[in-house]
């Protein structure tokens, strides 16, 4: 992503909690990126990214063992790049313990 002068990232909706999260970290690492929204849900947005209608989507943990890790990523088609991890009452990040093969945001 670094490499490339710009990219598109496929969402449903500029203000839904998936796709802000995406936007915030792409802002914070500096990356140019067109935020292409109006997919009707993450099924339709991996369907999305299959077309190459968009190069990058932010997925729940669900759709992506499901659907995106078989057919993306373990087929060399996609990489995946980090996850947000939970924050707790105290402010401290909690790993997902279910997701121990990619990096959380902060340590991306």
């Amino acid at each position: 992503m670094v490499k490339t002068k710009s990219f598109k990232l496929g969402g449903n909706r500029p203000n839904g909690a998936l796709g802000l999260r995406a936007q915030l970290s792409l802002e914070l690492l500096g990356l140019n990126y067109i935020h292409v929204y109006g997919y009707r849900g993450t099924a339709k947005t991996f369907a999305a990214v299959k077309r190459n209608e968009v190069q990058a989507q932010t997925s729940p943990l669900s759709l992506y063992r499901a659907v995106v890790e078989p057919n993306l990523i373990k087929t060399g088609k996609a990489i995946p790049l980090y996850y947000h991890p939970a924050i707790n009452a105290a402010g401290k990040i909690v790993e997902n313990q279910h997701i121990k093969d990619i990096s959380t945001f902060p340590a991306f």
